[in-house]
């Protein structure tokens, strides 16, 4: 090769190498940037940043994860769902990405499918309290609910101090109409949590059961006075 053709060819793959690396670092300084939003939680503008970045490589797996938290931390659930399960697929040893899912298919009224993601993440950590609730809520079958008790009982020496665990062990006596039961497991998260309204929403629910409506509506008061502004 001559001098000529030895300059032409190092000027060619000089430049193919500028393009190539500005292509890639442009596509890191989106995400770079859209991490920044998310950690900040500026939601908006991560969501923003991370579409920006699928636009240009829709296979990008952890654009995809992040955009889906970033949906499901706006509550925009319906666009949350799709990428989660697909970040599920792609990351299946991200137990946080099924416990989100699992909440996502519960509020969709899938339970069974919440049951089978809240499973997976007990079969790796058997005493985690997410997927604990999780899995006492998705037991909405009758035949289900003494398995959620099992569960439950299983790891109590792990939770008995945490009020969702609690919440969680109420609603399945609840469900399985043990009053008794019930209340005193709802009295315990209030107890533990005396700022929750949904304990005493519960437990109001219990005492309507009893046929005690003074301290029904005394719970539901209580309940009504704890609720954050946007939910009255």
């Amino acid at each position: 090769m001559n001098a000529l053709g030895k300059y032409m060819w190092m000027a060619l793959t000089s430049a193919i190498l500028v393009v190539g690396c500005g292509g890639k670092t442009a596509q890191q300084r989106h995400m770079e940037r859209a991490n920044r939003f998310f950690e900040r939680e500026r939601y908006a503008e991560a969501i923003v940043s991370y579409l920006s970045v699928l636009q240009k490589d829709r296979e990008n797996t952890e654009a995809i994860r992040q955009l889906g938290l970033a949906y499901y931390h706006t509550e925009d659930l319906g666009r949350a769902f799709p990428l989660l399960r697909e970040a599920v697929n792609r990351e299946p040893e991200r137990l946080d990405l099924k416990i989100k899912l699992a909440r996502l298919y519960l509020a969709g009224g899938a339970p069974e499918d919440a049951l089978d993601l809240a499973e997976d993440v007990l079969d790796v950590e058997s005493s985690n309290l997410d997927a604990l609730v999780i899995f006492a809520d998705a037991c909405v079958a009758p035949d289900l609910i003494e398995d959620g008790l099992s569960m439950l009982a299983s790891a109590r020496e792990f939770h008995a101090q945490q009020s969702r665990y609690h919440l969680a062990l109420g609603g399945l006596r609840l469900r399985k109409g043990d009053l008794d039961a019930a209340e005193e497991a709802l009295s315990e998260a209030i107890r533990l949590a005396p700022d929750d309204p949904d304990a005493y929403v519960m437990r109001s629910e219990v005492h309507s059961m009893k046929q005690d409506r003074e301290a029904a509506r005394a719970d539901l008061k209580k309940a009504y006075e704890l609720a954050p502004p946007s939910a009255r």
